[in-house]
């Protein structure tokens, strides 16, 4: 299948950026403070034609940046700043053809997003956010959607023979970005292998079904497959699209996980009915 998403034409101007001495980092920060330092290894040059030093530096702030920025998959303040950075440096790597940075950019920009959700925003303590700064991060999540398109559609056959474990990671953090943030912590949370709902009408909860590597589920009645029926352009159908873009990076099981997490779920109690990720949206969301 040849991949050409529909595109945002009405994409804003390059997001603006908080100066990294800004004090305003240490309003807004991660799970373990102000990350600006850790952002500021990431901005020298390329990667590849640093020093072995600079390649573990810039490693180690890669993932403690990123570790802060989503610790616990819950969302924090700092994430605000971080991004707007995060998708100019995708930007940068796009125009070096740096493949793997890219790559990781995106898995944990998108894994950020999924954060980004009513329940966790919730929990943040800190006055309403001054709205330029929330404007310059929308303005780059814009950005990121596009150049995440971009990136798939150029990259398709590279990352299709990328490990199992980080293309599951990758997919799941383009749901988050293109699709629906609450749908991508669900399955992050469940590794596509579990359910867990709470019931629309008696609030019954169920967690105690089997993972579905091992067997299919009681009380969930499957979705039909949708693969095949994807344009490879049109993301208004969630289930479809998703899976038919899990289905091209070969991971079958997956596949067949979300006919369960779009199925029927009938509730043994009281015999409602209802899509099993709406349910289980409310059991993460709700408890």
């Amino acid at each position: 299948m040849e991949l050409c998403f529909e595109r945002n034409t009405r994409l804003p101007e390059k997001p603006g950026l908080v100066p990294l001495d800004s004090e305003l980092w240490e309003v807004y920060t991660g799970a373990f403070g102000n990350v600006a330092d850790e952002i500021r290894p990431l901005l020298l040059a390329k990667p590849r034609i640093q020093t072995p030093t600079e390649k573990l530096e810039h490693a180690i702030a890669f993932q403690t940046l990123f570790e802060d920025l989503w610790h616990q998959l819950r969302f924090y303040p700092a994430d605000y700043l971080a991004i707007p950075y995060m998708v100019s440096l995708l930007e940068r790597r796009a125009v070096e053809n740096d493949f793997q940075e890219q790559f990781d950019l995106i898995s944990e920009m998108g894994t950020c997003l999924s954060t980004d959700i009513p329940p966790n925003l919730a929990d943040i303590s800190l006055p309403a956010p001054d709205r330029k700064i929330i404007s310059d991060y929308n303005a780059s999540i814009l950005l990121l959607q596009e150049r995440t398109k971009i990136f798939i559609e150029k990259y398709l056959e590279r990352i299709q023979r990328m490990g199992e474990n980080e293309k599951s990671y990758f997919y799941r953090a383009v749901l988050a970005i293109l699709g629906d943030r609450e749908a991508a912590f669900v399955l992050t949370c469940t590794l596509l292998d579990e359910c867990y709902v709470t019931c629309g009408e008696c609030e019954f909860t169920k967690e105690d079904m089997e993972p579905l590597s091992v067997r299919a589920p009681d009380f969930i009645r499957p979705a039909k497959s949708v693969i095949g029926r994807w344009d490879g352009r049109s993301l208004n159908d969630v289930y479809v699209w998703f899976s038919n873009f899990v289905d091209l990076l070969g991971d079958k099981q997956a596949v067949k996980a979300l006919t369960y997490y779009y199925g029927i779920f009938t509730c043994p109690r009281c015999g409602a009915k209802g899509r099993v990720m709406d349910l289980a949206k409310k059991y993460f969301f709700e408890l």
